[in-house]
């Protein structure tokens, strides 16, 4: 049995809003990113060997969508694990109650904010270095079928 691609698109859109802003989506945001993909061309017909080999990478768990992300942030922007994570954090920012998680940030002081910039680029640095682990190799493999 196939699965269809609404409840890929379903899997796809609860792991990424979870890792994008820790919430569960709705069913309003789950329709509107199966259908913002299909529109877009993300349905998967058009993605490279390495973006389908990315996107199974990052669905096996929160650790390593973020470092997939981490590495596509850098070294594969038009990709498709890029591309829908864009996509999708555009309907969250627009959809009741996630654009809670868009807000202006809560004022902290010069130290506060310096504490929590290290934190995020520390994180954002073990990421970067599993992803290169990891996706660096496969790049190479499949070849690069697109651009950067």
């Amino acid at each position: 049995m196939t699965e269809s691609p609404t409840s890929a698109y379903d899997d796809e859109c609860v792991r990424f809003t979870g890792y994008l802003i820790g919430m569960a989506p709705n069913a309003y945001v789950r329709g509107h990113y199966a259908r913002a993909c299909a529109a877009r061309g993300l349905a998967g017909g058009d993605d490279t060997a390495f973006d389908r080999f990315t996107l199974r990478f990052a669905a096996q768990n929160r650790l390593f969508l973020r470092a997939a992300d981490a590495y596509c942030a850098l070294l594969a922007r038009s990709g498709g694990l890029r591309r829908r994570l864009v996509l999708l954090a555009a309907i969250l920012e627009h959809a009741a109650p996630t654009e809670a998680a868009f807000e202006p940030p809560v004022r902290r002081g010069a130290f506060g904010v310096l504490l929590r910039l290290a934190g995020h680029g520390l994180g954002f640095a073990a990421a970067l270095i599993l992803g290169l682990a990891v996706l660096a190799p496969a790049r190479l493999a499949f070849g690069a079928e697109r651009a950067a």
